[in-house]
């Protein structure tokens, strides 16, 4: 009895990005990509207002750490601090506060996110590289 009351609350537990994944996104690409991570977890977990206020977040973030870094004239080391400080905030006061610091979840595997963002950037770089040849050819 006690095993099939086991299986079953195992299979409430919400398959979720850790905290662990959402950081590394936003420290290596920008807020923005964890932050939608963390909106996917918590849409999973039906709150919504949570992820409108953390789609906010991130974008406003995103946005500001731009401007600031254009102003600065693309300073390097300013990047890094500005991505650490999108990831601990995503990672610490939105994941804190809207699942929950001890919230019980099986981690999302994420094998088919790095391959998706792999080839985004690829092909980011692809257009870089050769997008003007491809616009002259038009």
């Amino acid at each position: 009895m006690e095993n099939s009351k086991k299986i079953n609350e195992e299979s409430h537990i919400p398959e979720l990005y850790s905290k662990s994944i959402i950081g590394v996104f936003a420290m290596l690409f920008s807020a923005i990509f964890g932050a939608a991570l963390l909106m996917y977890n918590l849409k999973k977990l039906n709150n919504y207002k949570g992820s409108i206020v953390v789609l906010i977040f991130g974008v406003l973030y995103t946005i500001g750490a731009t401007f600031l870094l254009s102003a600065l004239r693309n300073n390097s080391n300013l990047a890094i601090l500005l991505n650490l400080g999108g990831a601990f905030l995503l990672t610490t006061f939105f994941w804190n506060t809207y699942i929950g610091k001890e919230y019980v979840y099986k981690p999302k595997k994420y094998w088919k996110l790095i391959i998706i963002t792999l080839l985004i950037i690829a092909l980011l770089i692809f257009l870089f590289l050769y997008g003007h040849l491809i616009l002259m050819s038009l």
